[in-house]
């Protein structure tokens, strides 16, 4: 083993960090942020009402079940994009609340690296 001690520092200044980018995501304003948190909650709503009517046996009481399945299908979706423009199960403020930090405020344009 050498003499270098655990304490000895000076190799570090030859070290380089490399620079952190913070991400964009696309969104021009906040409000096509809120927008498009909105839509992703209702996609979200979609897959949990999926799976909610997958759980719940057919039944043959108002008819033809592939009919009436192709319209319950129909029904959740607005259900669906309903909750999600309401903003109502929190999902989309969550991501908003995240994601704010990283958009421009409006009118500003985000020059590109010149490196």
């Amino acid at each position: 083993m050498s003499d270098m001690k655990l304490t000895d520092l000076s190799g570090m200044s030859n070290l380089q960090m490399p620079s952190a980018k913070v991400p964009t995501f696309g969104a021009k304003s906040k409000a096509e942020l809120q927008k498009a948190a909105n839509e992703f909650e209702g996609m979200f709503m979609d897959i949990v009402m999926k799976s909610m009517r997958d759980t719940v046996g057919e039944s043959d009481a108002f008819g033809d079940s592939k009919k009436v399945k192709f319209f319950q299908t129909m029904l959740d979706s607005e259900y669906s994009k309903q909750m999600g423009d309401q903003g109502k199960i929190g999902l989309s403020a969550a991501i908003v609340r995240q994601l704010a930090p990283h958009v421009p405020p409006a009118g500003l344009t985000k020059k590109e690296d010149t490196k």
